[in-house]
């Protein structure tokens, strides 16, 4: 790979974009961190010998940390307008009626449904 000339390679794996023409990421180990801490402070915004343009070199995030990082940026908030979504905005999935007899939530009651509800009129 174009990164064997940096250190020692241990595992790569090429993330494609479905999208025509977009950049493509990928995933390198190293041997060691310390060969990982050169190449991130040394290639970052470089152009690596073999490619033609400048790459982004940085730590992998743990596991995890993706939907917490998110959060933090405010995308977890809901998308929809400055409230959220729409006229939905503030209220809560527990304020619907259930859509289950006798679940949580309100119930609709025994006259919710017509004659016949659940009686089975499959192949027999």
């Amino acid at each position: 790979t174009i990164f064997d000339a940096y250190g020692v390679v241990t595992s790569f794996r090429i993330l494609q974009s479905p999208h025509p023409n977009s950049k493509v990421a990928a995933m390198i180990r190293f041997q060691s961190v310390e060969e990982a801490e050169w190449v991130v402070e040394n290639l970052n915004g470089n152009i690596p010998q073999g490619l033609a343009d400048p790459v982004i070199v940085r730590f992998a995030d743990p596991p995890g940390t993706k939907f917490q990082k998110l959060a933090e940026k405010g995308a977890m908030k809901g998308g929809c307008g400055k409230d959220g979504y729409g006229k939905a905005a503030g209220k809560s999935f527990q304020d619907r009626p259930s859509p289950y007899m006798g679940g949580k939530g309100k119930d609709f009651g025994k006259d919710a449904f017509p004659t016949g509800f659940g009686k089975g009129k499959g192949k027999g």
